[in-house]
Formats: structure tokens, sequence, C-alpha cells
């Protein structure tokens, strides 16, 4: 149902959030959600979707498609989408690209000192403490594919049909119809159950 399917994807976005945390820790920063916390509506940080204002309202087509696919735009558009056209803008995907290109250039020392243990149980889930390049790799390997899937397919791991990265889940529930799981992909499959979004436009 939608409710899953956006209680899952808000609870994988939780996990991404305390990966960024863990990865800002282990470089000598602390997080501060309260400071750093938005008053809606709100531009992303770091020029990400560069004039993409996002706001709090109801769960609608226009919300999924304009706002919710929007943040989680693939880097690599595998087929068209008559109701998602790519934006052109810095994608949250090229942004963790980027800071990973900067810490393997850089090679700083890590910390373990301060980070979360998050194994907590949720799918790709772990401990996810950064102690060294290899871990910040695997951690920023996970953000993106959960987001936006892999080069090569919708999906959150490599040739595994059952859970499809969030801009494809968000879709489907735009278009109200499962995605067909091999290529060519197509939002033609069985109905999303239940969903109002279609109908609120």
């Amino acid at each position: 149902s939608c409710v899953e399917t956006i209680k899952g994807i808000a609870q994988e976005e939780m996990l991404h959030l305390g990966i960024a945390a863990n990865l800002l820790t282990a470089v000598g920063g602390k997080p501060d959600f309260v400071r750093s916390a938005p008053s809606y509506p709100t531009l992303l940080p770091t020029h990400i979707h560069e004039g993409l204002v996002v706001g709090l309202a109801p769960l609608s087509e226009t919300v999924l498609v304009k706002t919710f696919m929007a943040i989680e735009e693939p880097v690599t558009h595998l087929f068209d989408d008559d109701k998602f056209t790519p934006s052109g803008a810095r994608l949250i995907g090229q942004f963790y690209a980027a800071v990973l290109e900067t810490l393997e250039s850089l090679t700083p020392v890590f910390s373990t000192a301060g980070q979360i243990n998050l194994d907590v149980g949720l799918p790709g889930g772990g401990p996810f403490i950064i102690a060294g390049l290899d871990d910040v790799r695997a951690a920023i390997d996970l953000i993106t594919r959960q987001g936006e899937g892999t080069a090569t397919g919708p999906f959150e791991s490599p040739g595994n049909p059952d859970e499809l990265a969030h801009f494809y889940q968000f879709a489907e529930i735009a278009h109200g119809a499962k995605l067909t799981r091999t290529p060519p992909f197509t939002y033609t499959g069985d109905p999303h159950t239940p969903c109002s979004a279609k109908a609120t436009g």
C-alpha cells in the first residue's frame, strides 16, 4: 500500500541521515540536528536541485512527481517516464560522488569516537561505523542505491527485483501501477494498491 511504501522509504531515509552523521563525525565534524533543521518551504542545501522549493503538503501526484521523485532523481535515467522530466540539475547522487572523491583524494584520518551503531534491523542496514575509506564507499553506495537504483537497473541491488529504489517506488504510486521488473521497464504492471495520490493530483 502507499502507507507502507512511504513508511519504508522514510525509515531508510533516517538510516541515510544516521550514515551522513557518522560520515561527518568520522572526519571531526559534529552533527547539530536542531540548528540545521530547515524551516519550510525551503531549498535543498549545497545547490542540489537548485530552484526546487520543498514545502510541507498533503500527498498528491504533484508532490510525488515534482518533489519526492525530483529529490531522488537518478543520475542515470534508464527509460522515459511520461510523468517525469529529467531536471538537468545537480543531483544528490552527484553530491555523494563528490564527497567520496574528495575523501579518497584527501585520505583523512577517520575517528570512530562518537559514531552511532546503526544496525537497527532496517533493510540494507548494518553498523555503518566509518573507520576507513572502504566504509565510506559502502555507506555512500547504500545511500545511492536505495535512493536512485543503479546505473543498470531500478533496484536497490543489481539484479534483485524484490525492492525498487525510492525514485521508482514514488513513481509507482504516481502512476498507480507497478513497474515491470524486466526491460523494457514500464509502469504497466499490477495496480499499485491503494492510493488516492493519483486522484488528488
